[in-house]
């Protein structure tokens, strides 16, 4: 195994240990008018491939902020005729390639990589100028599709008007790479009084099948929806009344509210269509005095009765379940209602049974649920209420339970807590080490009873819920607990990345093999008899005896006195002098062993030699001398007990 340098391996486990997780910011690039001028000049330089390439790349970077200055730039004069610009541009997009090389140097952020990868690359030998103004509009109207807003869109799409429609096709190979997001600019495009512009725009609407407004809204994006029916209420479509009142009463509140707005554009043009809309929903004729305004108003109430009649009785449920402390029902019933209607119109009655549910939350010390159920009253709190400054003691709180949980206390937030409700206040007063320790809970000053289910919600004071002590750990937050999680886990990794590259490996994971057998230096000699043991594995897996240090212990076991008291009554005792021989025996099989296993592999003797004796011959011989060294079987004792042979319960009888 290759070793790795200390600082190498060190590295890496501090890398291990101390990886943070890091979030890369996009960079805004703010390009002012002179560095624009300076990259349209450098990308119209036809000496240099690698300057107009790094040119356009900075030129594509450019961010929304610098649109004016871009717009500027395009549609600036550049001196060249419109059919010459025209007719170079028609043959530079005969010879578009199918798609952009993967070698190119063009960036493939914008639609019209392919023509700038032919204009960059192949500079026209005769038409110098013309082709330097040709990559320049190109370039700033690739510039144009990478800031990528309707703004901008509109504005390549009013460039088309320039040149007598010169770089319309450049331009079209821009909106439908858009395709339906195109759709806004292309219907607001419809104000300018330019021939060209107007056909440009039909003829894109119609290859996209989006001509007209009831097609234009059949999209799937509930932003993108809301884009286009205020871009065909903007230009005051025909067909669009229509198509308003089929989203005013919407279940997306998105879309609803973006429909409600466009049909208020209309105004008067809108009014019998609106009159005939509330016929249909209420049975009723709209009375002849209202005018346009009012009508549309008692038309989008008559509408959210009929919507919202299912949402009223989940409230009622929900507001009877929090009067009998039944809170989880009361989350569930609240829940169900912002999920289909977050601007729902009665939600400020939501606000008392969530307060007392963020309260008994607290007590309990469930600050997760606790702080959830909190933020979600103070969403719903109207402006000015007294319960917000108590929402927000309780949230200010919990966050300073949070960063007290994450390693880093801070007494800012209990501070805050203190300044907005009183019984905080003589909280942060009485404890002085708030930035060290979670703060003692102290029952609310007002003299609040507890929450039980006969009573209800408490009512609504500036008081602190009693909030009783929990558990250390009781309230301390997930995020910390997976952080020393995670931290234990890399320090793991790190130590065991350390023991390979150092080669030593646990036993405990690895086994034998994953142990090395360390080479003897030359000229050490090797250990002595005595600190040499049998029962060792030596060279590819032969027994052998290997060495034991001196300063090591002895191997742990039963004294001699201990295996004498536990030996079965009436056995004799061995005598040490025959235990000191067999041990003898031992060794000197050990030393036989290890001479012939250095014999079976040291190098073949010479041929002039004579042969070796057999080693295994001398194994046997040691062997049958610790046989006739050893006593063998000795006669009953007197109590007619066998010495050293005793009976299996096979029947089969085995030594001692």
């Amino acid at each position: 195994m290759t070793r790795i340098p200390r600082t190498v391996t060190a590295a890496i486990a501090a890398l291990l240990l101390a990886a943070p997780a890091s979030a890369r910011a996009q960079a805004e690039t703010d390009l002012s008018a002179a560095e624009i001028d300076a990259l349209l000049a450098r990308l119209a330089d036809p000496g240099d491939l690698n300057v107009r390439s790094a040119a356009l790349v900075a030129l594509l970077e450019a961010q929304a902020g610098v649109l004016p200055l871009l717009t500027d730039r395009l549609f600036r004069p550049n001196g060249i005729t419109a059919g010459l610009q025209q007719r170079l541009l028609e043959d530079y997009v005969r010879r578009l390639p199918a798609e952009l090389p993967a070698e190119s140097p063009v960036p493939r952020r914008t639609s019209l990589a392919p023509l700038l990868h032919l204009l960059v690359l192949s500079p026209h030998e005769t038409y110098r100028e013309s082709w330097a103004a040709a990559l320049q509009a190109v370039g700033l109207l690739a510039a144009l599709d990478a800031i990528d807003t309707n703004d901008a869109l509109m504005e390549a799409i009013r460039f088309v008007s320039r040149y007598d429609g010169a770089y319309a096709r450049a331009v079209g190979l821009l909106v439908r790479a858009k395709g339906d997001r195109a759709i806004p600019a292309l219907v607001l495009s419809r104000k300018i009084q330019d021939g060209n512009v107007k056909s440009f725009v039909a003829d894109q609407l119609a290859r996209m099948g989006k001509e007209r407004a009831p097609l234009m809204a059949q999209v799937n994006d509930d932003q993108l929806l809301a884009d286009i029916l205020r871009a065909i209420a903007e230009v005051r479509d025909s067909e669009g009344v229509n198509v308003m009142l089929s989203f005013i009463n919407s279940d997306r509140p998105f879309v609803r509210q973006a429909a409600r707005e466009s049909l208020l554009l209309y105004e008067r043009n809108a009014i019998w269509p609106v009159r005939k809309a509330y016929e249909d929903i209420t049975g009723e004729r709209a009375e002849t005095g209202w005018d346009w305004r009012e009508t549309m108003d008692r038309l989008f109430a008559a509408q959210d009765a009929a919507r919202l009649e299912p949402l009223d009785r989940l409230l009622s449920r929900g507001l009877a379940a929090a009067a009998d402390a039944r809170f989880e029902e009361m989350d569930s019933a609240f829940g169900s209602i912002l999920g289909r209607e977050p601007k729902y119109p009665r939600r400020a009655e939501m606000v008392r049974g969530l307060l007392a549910y963020g309260e008994q939350l607290l007590s309990s010390g469930d600050v997760l649920e606790a702080r959830r159920v909190l933020r979600l009253a103070g969403y719903l709190v109207p402006e000015g209420d007294a319960r917000a400054a108590r929402i927000a003691a309780h949230l200010a709180y919990l966050e300073g339970l949070r960063r007290r949980d994450l390693g880093f206390p801070d007494a800012e937030p209990f501070r805050e807590a203190a300044r907005l409700d009183p019984a905080y206040a003589k909280l942060v007063a009485a404890r002085g080490d708030l930035a060290d320790a979670p703060p003692e809970p102290v029952p609310s000053t007002a003299g609040q009873p507890a929450l039980s289910p006969s009573k209800g919600p408490p009512p609504h004071r500036s008081t602190a819920p009693p909030l009783h002590r929990s558990p250390p750990d009781a309230d301390r937050s997930s995020t910390g607990r997976i952080a020393v999680a995670a931290g234990i886990v890399l320090t793991a990794i790190a130590g065991l990345f350390l023991l390979i590259s150092s080669g030593r490996l646990p036993g405990r994971l690895f086994g034998a093999k994953g142990t090395r057998e360390r080479p003897q230096p030359e000229g050490r000699s090797p250990a002595p008899e005595e600190q040499r043991v049998p029962g060792g594995m030596g060279r590819q897996g032969l027994p052998a005896t290997p060495a034991r240090d001196a300063e090591d212990p002895p191997p742990a076991g039963p004294s001699p006195d201990q295996r004498q008291s536990s030996s079965p009554v009436g056995a004799p005792r061995s005598s040490p002098e025959p235990q000191a021989e067999a041990g003898e025996c031992a060794r000197e099989v050990g030393r036989i062993m290890d001479v012939a296993v250095g014999e079976l592999h040291a190098d073949p003797a010479p041929a002039e030699q004579p042969p070796a004796p057999d080693p295994y011959a001398r194994i046997a011989a040691a062997l049958a001398r610790i046989r006739t060294d050893v006593p063998g079987e000795e006669p009953a004792g007197e109590d007619g007990t066998e010495t050293r042979r005793d009976r299996r319960p096979d029947g089969r009888e085995g030594g001692s």
